[in-house]
C-alpha cells in the first residue's frame, strides 16, 4: 500500500444537522437518516475563434439554485410541512466530526423548502423527505461575496 507523506484522512463522525429558523437562537437538531447537498455550480465554454479549440475559456454559468438537496428524518408532527407551508426562511448546518483539526460543517445560510413528502426511513419507520433549496445569506446587509454565498465549507 503506497504511503502519502501529506495526506491525513479524517473520520467524518458523528454527523449532526441543524435546521434553524433564521433569526431564532434555538438550536433545532435534525434527527436525519439521510442527508443530500448538491452544489449546482456548471461552467461553460467562451468561444473565440482566436483560440486553441475555438475554445477560451471556461466561466460559471448564472443558475439558480445554486445549492439545493434533501434530508429524511423521522415523522414526529408537522413540523417541515409547516415550515414549506408557511415559507419560512431557515439556515442547515450540517457538520461531520467534533474533534479539532478533523471536522468540517457546511453551511447553507438561507434556505427555503420544498414540498415534504412521506417517505420511509432507514427501519422501514413513517418518515419524511425534505427537499429544500438554498438562496443568498438574508442575514448579512450589503453586497459583499458573503452575501451571494450560499453554500460555505468550513474546515475546523
Amino acid at each position: 500500500m503506497p504511503s502519502y507523506t501529506q495526506f491525513s484522512p479524517m473520520a467524518l463522525s458523528p454527523l449532526e444537522v441543524l435546521v434553524p429558523t433564521i433569526g431564532d437562537t434555538t438550536r433545532v437538531v435534525a434527527p436525519e437518516s439521510q442527508i443530500e447537498i448538491v452544489p449546482n455550480i456548471q461552467y461553460g465554454s467562451q468561444k473565440s475563434g482566436a483560440a486553441t479549440n475555438t475554445i477560451a475559456r471556461k466561466r460559471r454559468k448564472a443558475v439558480r439554485p445554486i445549492v439545493n438537496g434533501s434530508f429524511l428524518v423521522p415523522y414526529e408532527d408537522d413540523t417541515w410541512f409547516t415550515a414549506f407551508e408557511n415559507r419560512t426562511d431557515l439556515a442547515l448546518f450540517a457538520q461531520a466530526g467534533n474533534v479539532p483539526g478533523s471536522t468540517v460543517l457546511i453551511s447553507c445560510p438561507t434556505i427555503q423548502l420544498s414540498q415534504p413528502t412521506n417517505a420511509p426511513t432507514d427501519e422501514e419507520l413513517r418518515g419524511a423527505s425534505v427537499p429544500w433549496h438554498g438562496r443568498h445569506d438574508e442575514e448579512i446587509a450589503g453586497a459583499t461575496e458573503l452575501t451571494y454565498s450560499a453554500l460555505r465549507f468550513h474546515c475546523l
